[in-house]
């Protein structure tokens, strides 16, 4: 769709983020680079104001806010500041869901202020989990303490170094967990075998609680205290006006 205008040469996506340090990108961020021609070869009349508000319309989707800005200083902004937009507003407090709501009332009141665009307030909460909570009554019929059982969801689900190889001047870790097959359903979660006391395999449905909970998709932090943004660019007018 953005490819479509005159004035763009092409257009490049990046969903999610690199395996970096460097990029501070959301899990649910999408950047996308749009390449323009040199200003001489644009439409009578178009300006980069009106080039991105006709753009903006076009990508228009439900539920997904667009930021306008560029590569180099949008990736400054974010390592220095945590903002990913031209203005940030930054929620500050001890309990997601309260910070979730309030950013949600900020961003009601910045509407209303002449030249606020690409408004968004972060979406904190929708993440979900399964919760696995060990049974100690149960696990104690059979002679397993707590451990054993996360030790087993550690090794099972999660996965365990168990030795390091050395190639070289290279180090690579051993890892060791049950193959995809064995643990992408709760339901073959359930199954994963605990060893009582007497050797008796036991599932850990048997001496755990599983089920599926909603929880914070991220958690930002900043001198100890629980952040939410709310983001927002300006158009239409000068910072000063």
């Amino acid at each position: 769709m953005l490819e479509s205008f005159p004035e763009v040469v092409y257009v490049a996506a990046k969903i999610a983020r690199a395996e970096t340090s460097t990029d501070p990108a959301g899990l649910n961020m999408t950047e996308t680079i749009v390449h323009l021609k040199p200003r001489d070869q644009w439409r009578p009349g178009m300006t980069l104001a009106k080039l991105k508000s006709a753009m903006d319309r076009a990508v228009s989707l439900p539920g997904v806010a667009n930021i306008w800005t560029q590569p180099i200083i949008n990736r400054i902004d974010m390592l220095t500041t945590g903002i990913r937009s031209e203005i940030g507003v930054k929620v500050f407090g001890s309990d997601l869901t309260d910070l979730e709501a309030k950013a949600r009332e900020i961003a009601d009141a910045v509407r209303t202020v002449k030249g606020a665009s690409d408004i968004y307030p972060e979406q904190v909460t929708g993440g979900l989990y399964l919760d696995i909570k060990p049974n100690r009554e149960a696990a104690a019929r059979y002679g397993i303490d707590v451990g054993e059982v996360q030790s087993v969801i550690e090794t099972a689900i999660g996965e365990n170094n168990i030795t390091t190889t050395i190639e070289g001047r290279r180090r690579f870790p051993v890892r060791v967990r049950y193959a995809p097959e064995f643990r992408s359903d709760p339901r073959d979660i359930a199954n994963v075998l605990v060893t009582g006391a007497n050797g008796a395999q036991i599932p850990l449905e048997q001496v755990a609680d599983i089920r599926q909970v909603s929880g914070p998709a991220q958690i930002n932090s900043e001198n100890g205290l629980l952040e939410v943004s709310v983001l927002l660019n300006a158009r239409g007018r000068t910072p000063a006006a």
